[in-house]
């Protein structure tokens, strides 16, 4: 990280540092026994709406509420993997933000405790999240990675949310997207089923690019899997998703469960224990529409209702489309079709007739002479 000059506007956070700080650095390198803050809470309380805080490396137990010190600041991290507030010893939410907070470069654990997050942003809008880890580590009540419920202009990129319930939750969602990030249950939570990601139905606007969606359960816990469950009607682009239940679990491993939505060009796989099912796809009520996606195997495995389109066709040992794998075509049709754009074609000068040849180069596959009169054209044989 580089600085050039702080200002009364940068913070220090270290756990070398002494909350009798003034939390500013004096020079470049930082002394941070001399300048930074001990605690993440002081400099919460010391800063004024705007201003950045920079957490250095440690675990910073404790509780980051910017929701109720009501400002927006910028909570800044040196380093993803070194830089962690896990609020373990008074349990609850790992942080919670106020409207426009950025939130960059750090790791965020919840405690224990009922209906908590590593990250909650409940209700706030303009908020910005970029390379941050999220784990709730409870699985008492409705526990997730991350929170996003009733917020606006959310930018959500690069970042992994997971929990042994739900990876992340959105519900009323407004203007969000989410790019380059992994959305993951674990399966541990043992009263319900279990998403990646879990999206509501009155969400508008919603995009999710180059996302991986994943749920897993080994345990001896009979609830289904969902790597995805999405109510409303939100746009998926380049994404995966996964589901897998192996080891005693008997319940159904579904890739995608979805009532509405749009999916181009996403990637679906699920597996299942014996004496389950495993499902690729879960469309229910509106349907979700899919283009140009692949899945398990050469037919997707579907429960209910979708729309596919444009499915990207499997190909054989050559490198040609395997006809075999398509549904409603005509196999012998498709397959003169394409070598009628593969292979030669020659037209008889005299006659205007057009002959289309095999693969050998000498077997005819068709015949076609164009409705030519001799207003339309003249015809000088060489």
């Amino acid at each position: 990280m580089i600085y050039v000059n702080d200002s009364s506007r940068v913070w220090h956070v270290a756990k070398t540092g002494n909350n009798s700080n003034s939390g500013h650095a004096g020079q470049y390198p930082v002394n941070l026994a001399n300048d930074a803050k001990l605690t993440i809470g002081a400099a919460v309380s010391a800063a004024a709406d705007g201003d950045t805080i920079i957490i250095w490396p440690g675990t910073y137990d404790e509780v980051v509420d910017i929701d109720a010190a009501n400002k927006a600041l910028t909570i800044m991290g040196t380093n993803r993997e070194k830089c962690i507030i896990y609020n373990q010893t008074n349990g609850g939410n790992g942080i919670k933000l106020e409207d426009g907070c950025e939130l960059r470069n750090i790791s965020v654990l919840s405690g224990t405790g009922d209906s908590v997050g590593g990250i909650s942003a409940t209700y706030k809008n303009r908020i910005i999240i970029d390379n941050v880890y999220a784990k709730c580590n409870s699985i008492a009540g409705s526990t997730d990675g991350a929170k996003f419920n009733g917020s606006k202009d959310l930018r959500v990129s690069n970042s992994i949310f997971t929990c042994g319930y739900d990876g992340c939750v959105i519900s009323s969602l407004e203007r969000a997207t989410f790019d380059n990030c992994v959305f993951i249950t674990t399966g541990e939570y043992a009263s319900g089923q279990v998403k990646g990601l879990l999206a509501g139905v009155t969400i508008y606007d919603v995009m999710f690019r180059s996302c991986a969606f994943h749920a897993i359960r080994s345990a001896d816990i009979d609830y289904a899997v969902f790597g995805a469950a999405i109510q409303g009607p939100a746009t998926f682009i380049g994404c995966t998703f996964y589901a897998k239940t192996s080891g005693n679990c008997n319940a159904n491993a579904t890739a995608l469960s979805a009532n509405n939505g749009s999916f181009i060009g996403c990637g679906f796989y699920a597996s299942a224990t014996a004496g389950s099912t495993a499902y690729d796809i879960e469309g229910t009520n509106n349907y979700p529409v899919l283009a140009g996606c692949s899945f398990t195997s050469s037919m997707p495995v579907i429960n209910g209702s979708c729309k596919i389109i444009d499915r990207r066709f499997l190909l054989d040992s050559s490198g040609r489309v395997d006809v075999g794998a398509i549904k409603s075509v005509d196999a012998d049709v498709l397959l003169k079709a394409v070598k009628l754009l593969k292979n030669k074609a020659v037209q008889d000068k005299l006659t205007g007739a057009i002959r289309y040849y095999d693969d050998n180069g000498q077997t005819v596959i068709l015949t076609h002479t164009p409705n030519e009169d001799e207003s339309s054209m003249t015809r000088t044989v060489s």
